[in-house]
């Protein structure tokens, strides 16, 4: 599933699926990074895992690939997140692509049997001015 739409840097998107009774609240994570890696030609994934609880609140959040940001920033955007719908203890993966030149660019969550893939368009990204040039 890819959803083209960005309206705002932090936008809740919401799955509701009547067959499973599922309702899912994401967001991209605003994840702040030195000037330096942003003007750097580097393109990377910052990769987790998480658990649920019987709110459908993340916890257990395990790192599994992050060299550029920081732990507690991708927590606390994690805990926005609401997965309802889903046995406590389901195991999900996280993954937010940064592009160099556009940013912020695929956020994909997932867990057995469910994905949820967002992709924004570089004229979206919110590091670049209207016309797509990079600050």
């Amino acid at each position: 599933m890819r959803v083209i739409s960005l309206i705002f840097w932090c936008l809740f998107m919401a799955v509701v699926s009547s067959a499973a009774d599922l309702s899912v609240e994401t967001c991209v994570c605003d994840l702040e990074l030195p000037q330096q890696l942003k003007q750097a030609n580097l393109s990377f994934s910052v990769i987790y895992s998480f658990t649920v609880n019987a709110s459908g609140e993340p916890k257990e959040v395990s790192k599994l690939v992050n060299d550029h940001v920081s732990d507690e920033q991708v927590r606390r955007c994690l805990a926005k997140y609401r997965l309802r719908g889903f046995a406590e203890g389901t195991k999900f993966g996280f993954s937010q692509h940064w592009e160099h030149g556009v940013g912020w660019d695929i956020l994909i969550v997932g867990a057995p049997g469910f994905t949820q893939s967002v992709t924004i368009p570089a004229s979206l990204a919110p590091h670049r001015t209207r016309k797509g040039e990079p600050d």
